[in-house]
């Protein structure tokens, strides 16, 4: 859990430091897979008795909202270089 978080910033980190539009997506992409990996830890957790049930909630709720929030920046990044586009299932999830 310790790396995927320290890879999630990491790789905003890393993204918002690139001076194209290009990079800087790849690797929010990135930091968006380690926030899902994040995610799949919790419920982990949960399955195994690690946390409680209101703990895994409140830590689930704020992944949602660091979710939205990197999708709207993923947005935005976007509308800057229109040629470069997401394909797959995600691509409904923005």
């Amino acid at each position: 859990m310790r790396r995927a978080a320290v890879s999630l910033t990491n790789n905003m980190a890393e993204g918002h430091g690139r001076f194209h539009y290009p990079d800087q997506i790849k690797f929010f992409l990135q930091a968006r897979g380690s926030l899902q990996e994040l995610v799949d830890d919790l419920n982990i957790c949960f399955d195994e008795n690690y946390l409680p049930l209101g703990e895994v909630t409140v830590l689930r709720q704020q992944a949602a909202r660091v979710l939205l929030l990197t999708n709207g920046y993923l947005r935005h990044l976007r509308s800057r270089s229109p040629s470069v586009r997401e394909t797959g299932a995600a691509e409904g999830r923005r």
